[in-house]
């Protein structure tokens, strides 16, 4: 079977290559082609001009929005959370599909499929972290090291949350927390931060995903909030870049110490995934812990020596798991039938 996919973006068609990336690739100059034994997936530029024959014609969208003169279209929702409306199942209802990270404990439909994976294997690729080369450091000059300086300055609706862990962390380390900010430039205020409506943004601010590395290799840990843990937001868990960067730490040997939601954190330790707050009842037992290890062992080094003791084989099979999962999604036989509506 022959099936021309139609996408403005990356964004539009990433969960679709997840799905197909063990397929044989094939690259020309007005599409790019991924095929096996038995399908081809022609991938078409909207912008460019070329006549391909196919057997079924999809359009592939970040949005679930129908347009006319396809088959049906695929939704691949990884980034901003989707609203599960009357008009999403409407969507699903007419024969499209939504491949989706965004989690409803009120919504489902058998057109719907629901995994965090993809977007972790958007953000991996999306937000460059697929160039980079990850350099671990046995020296060690901070405890625990977060980004707060500066996300404080962006007034978010979580901002009260974020705040509150914050200051439990700071009352528990002390000193031996390091909070990072962004070196003093002109007209930084400007070309690091965009106000909320991004009315009057030069949609600088994204450029941050990939900049922490430098900060992270330097701490025996590094503590990360999602943008909404514990519960979600409004009845929906999903994942931003935070978690993938949190798993990335691993591959500098860096504890992650990640805030997630619980419906969210509880479906990556099935996966394999492990955070150093797992081992404790709350991230504040988790500091109460580290605090007495510095305590004990004065300098950071043989803190994190301790640590790479007790829990170093899970911090690299985090970094394992990460590379496995995103060299094949689990259930990739299923979804390559679900993605051709058989």
């Amino acid at each position: 079977m022959i099936y021309g996919i139609y996408y403005n973006t990356f964004k539009d068609i990433t969960s679709i290559l997840y799905i197909l990336n063990s397929y044989n690739l094939e690259r020309k100059d007005n599409y790019f082609k991924l095929s096996n034994d038995n399908n081809e997936f022609y991938f078409v530029n909207k912008e460019k001009s070329t006549n391909l024959s196919v057997d079924i014609k999809i359009n592939a969208s970040d949005v679930p929005l129908e347009e006319d003169g396809y088959d049906y279209t695929i939704c691949c929702n990884v980034e901003e959370p989707i609203q599960y409306t009357k008009q999403t199942h409407t969507f699903l209802d007419n024969g499209n599909l939504i491949l989706s990270s965004t989690y409803s404990d009120s919504f489902t439909h058998k057109n719907l499929y629901v995994d965090y994976l993809f977007s972790l294997y958007y953000f991996f690729h999306s937000k460059g972290f697929n160039y980079l080369n990850f350099y671990e450091s046995n020296e060690k000059d901070g405890l625990v090291g977060t980004y707060n300086k500066e996300i404080s300055k962006l007034n978010k609706g979580n901002s009260t949350i974020i705040q509150n862990n914050i200051t439990i962390c700071k009352e528990v380390l002390g000193e031996d927390l390091v909070d990072y900010g962004i070196p003093e430039y002109p007209l930084k205020e400007l070309l690091c931060f965009q106000s909320k409506d991004n009315k009057v943004s030069l949609d600088m601010w994204k450029n941050n995903y990939i900049s922490s590395y430098t900060d992270i290799v330097r701490n025996v840990c590094f503590y990360i909030m999602e943008t909404w843990p514990i519960t979600g937001v409004g009845g929906n868990d999903y994942i931003t870049e935070k978690t993938l960067k949190s798993i990335l730490f691993s591959k500098v040997k860096s504890f992650p110490i990640l805030d997630v939601s619980t419906k969210i954190n509880e479906l990556m330790k099935k996966d394999g995934f492990w955070f150093l707050n797992d081992e404790f009842d709350s991230t504040r037992d988790t500091f109460i812990y580290l605090k007495k290890l510095k305590n004990k062992h004065k300098v950071y080094k043989l803190v994190y020596d301790d640590l790479i003791d007790t829990y170093g084989e899970k911090l690299k099979n985090n970094s394992n798991t990460l590379d496995k999962l995103l060299s094949k999604h689990p259930k990739h036989d299923y979804l390559q039938t679900f993605i051709r509506k058989l």
